[in-house]
């Protein structure tokens, strides 16, 4: 049973290390707000795409968003969590794109879990009242 259990401990950590290693390299778009059950999705091409997210290995999230700048940090351990998110207070003078940035780092920060494939990340979140429960994200290997 001790083999057994110290087998399923490396097995965890060598999965959250392959997970914080894709995270890591390169930087994730936003696309889109999904609902995981029904596939719907929410997109703003002209909002979205200015939000883009990077992870560095030793924990740490940073967000440039559509008028803001976030960075806090993050763990892989038993689900995704986003933790000490700490942003800039600057308003953009058109009100959806601060509802939007509001929306999508309230998402963030009420995240629970994430999958990547290939180049696409899902992030599922919690929020009661919103329909959508995924933020997906495509990656790009340069801040451009």
């Amino acid at each position: 049973m001790r083999q057994l259990l110290i087998v399923l401990i490396a097995f965890t950590m060598l999965s959250c290390n392959k997970t914080n290693e894709q995270l890591s390299s390169g930087f994730w778009i936003f696309e889109s707000f999904d609902n995981k059950e029904t596939g719907e999705q929410e997109i703003d091409t002209a909002r979205h795409q200015l939000i883009v997210i990077s992870f560095n290995e030793s924990g740490e999230i940073t967000v440039n968003s559509i008028v803001n700048d976030c960075g806090g940090t993050y763990k892989v351990s038993n689900g995704f969590e986003v933790k000490e998110l700490a942003c800039t207070k600057m308003a953009s003078v058109d009100s959806l794109d601060n509802v939007l940035e509001n929306r999508f780092l309230e998402a963030l920060t009420n995240s629970q879990t994430l999958h990547i494939n290939n180049d696409k990340l899902s992030i599922q979140y919690n929020i009661d009242g919103d329909d959508k429960n995924e933020l997906v994200f495509s990656k790009n290997n340069c801040a451009c």
